[in-house]
């Protein structure tokens, strides 16, 4: 069922959209454009704000700032832009001619890494991190205290505090994308070139190997308290149980009905146990982590989401399609579709 007015506000930027964020405090949102510029949303007062952050060329990569207000964005002019409502865009790290492929910030206030094809960088530190291959993703662990780089072959970790650390490396043949981290540490989780994920449970290294996705899984995200692994990649949504001994030899849960069109990206609700999701299709829908029948937040019309962002006090969603079509969903404009369930 799809209610009409679910989401609270409306914007046509016309721009094709890279990511959506939210500032630590739920106050400001970020749309980050592919045209080098992001817009900036403050939900206090209303106030929009158009930044130039790429002047030169597009970003590639953004994340939320290890201060938690600030935003961090990387290009292929070989940039690293720091911006947030009350600071102008500032370069903190330029290497001309190169391309910015990956960010990250720890959630503890302390670090920032960026990578340069093979090198990975800890801005502030001198020397970089050396990588096997190209870099396919970067995550700091929940303490902030190791950093996880995904590439060819696996995924090295590296302990932050070490100024010349040797990584442990997990090896797993074939290409790794995007890489998370478990909330409580741990697992180390990948996307995969094949159409599948792979991980490894910390304590023991055990391997963890999810595959039969019609699709690439381009966002994968875990469940508020780490009970679920919710994916993106098929018809529905797909999430793998982390309770107890972990997802091996367990059946995903898919939830929602089959779509004509793979979902595209998911959105776990950062306090509660429920995902937003995107799919293909333009359709946004909000679900329980349980069996029951999803609500429609947003319905078709062929143009795919390519992001859905929670604030972290998880009462404001933001989605964009990629021609820059964006809503922003509040608690109250919600309450109106998950209404439905009842």
């Amino acid at each position: 069922m799809h209610a009409q007015t679910t989401y609270a506000k409306q914007l046509a930027l016309n721009e094709n959209v890279l990511t959506v964020l939210f500032n630590e405090s739920g106050t400001i949102a970020a749309i980050v454009l592919l045209d080098g510029t992001a817009l900036l949303l403050n939900l206090e007062s209303g106030e929009e704000k158009r930044l130039t952050l790429h002047a030169m060329g597009s970003p590639l990569a953004a994340c939320v700032d290890c201060d938690g207000e600030g935003f961090l964005s990387t290009g292929d002019d070989g940039r690293l832009v720091r911006f947030a409502w009350f600071d102008e865009p500032t370069a903190l790290a330029e290497h001309k001619g190169k391309w910015l492929d990956h960010v990250a910030a720890s959630a503890n206030g302390a670090l920032r890494a960026y990578s340069v094809g093979k090198e990975v960088y800890l801005l502030g530190r001198d020397k970089p991190l050396a990588q096997p291959s190209s870099v396919g993703g970067l995550a700091f662990s929940p303490n902030g205290k190791r950093l996880a780089v995904s590439h060819y072959n696996g995924v090295s970790l590296w302990w932050t505090n070490a100024r010349d650390s040797t990584p442990q490396t997990l090896l797993w043949k074939g290409s790794h994308l995007g890489v998370r981290w478990h909330p409580a540490g741990d697992y180390v989780m990948t996307s995969m070139q094949e159409n599948s994920l792979h991980g490894w449970r910390m304590k023991d290294m055990g391997e963890l190997r999810m595959a039969g996705y019609p699709g690439k899984i381009h966002s994968f995200e875990f469940s508020a308290k780490g009970k679920w692994l919710v994916t993106s990649g098929a018809d529905q949504i797909i999430c793998w149980p982390f309770t107890g001994s972990g997802p091996q030899g367990k059946p995903p849960m898919a939830l929602g009905i089959p779509e004509p069109l793979p979902c595209t990206v998911v959105a776990p609700h950062p306090r509660d146990e429920m995902t937003a999701a995107g799919f293909a299709s333009g359709r946004v829908i909000l679900a329980l982590l349980e069996d029951r029948l999803p609500v429609e937040l947003l319905p078709p019309d062929s143009i795919p989401v390519v992001a859905l962002r929670w604030a972290p006090d998880g009462r404001t969603l933001l989605s964009a399609k990629e021609n820059g079509q964006v809503h922003l969903y509040t608690t109250e404009s919600i309450m109106r579709a998950t209404a439905q369930l009842s």
